[in-house]
């Protein structure tokens, strides 16, 4: 995980169709047994949808194409 802790995962879900806003792909999960999070998402997904982050304006944008955000 992002603090350095090690976790075990408990399974995992292949090709689980995901959707934000107008992007989908299929994505693997991996489970594992947290109280702090419903969900969390990894850089392959970020990276896979298109996501520009900008730390500086705090803000998140996902790209749908040249030119196109959501």
């Amino acid at each position: 995980m992002a603090s350095r802790l090690v976790m075990q995962a408990l399974g995992q879900i292949t090709n689980f169709p995901m959707r934000v806003g107008d992007v989908q792909c299929l994505m693997t999960f991996m489970t594992i047994n947290t109280n702090n999070y419903d969900l969390l998402l990894g850089l392959d997904f970020l990276i896979k949808i298109g996501v520009v982050v900008d730390v500086e304006k705090g803000l998140i944008q996902i790209r749908q194409g040249p030119g196109n955000n959501v």
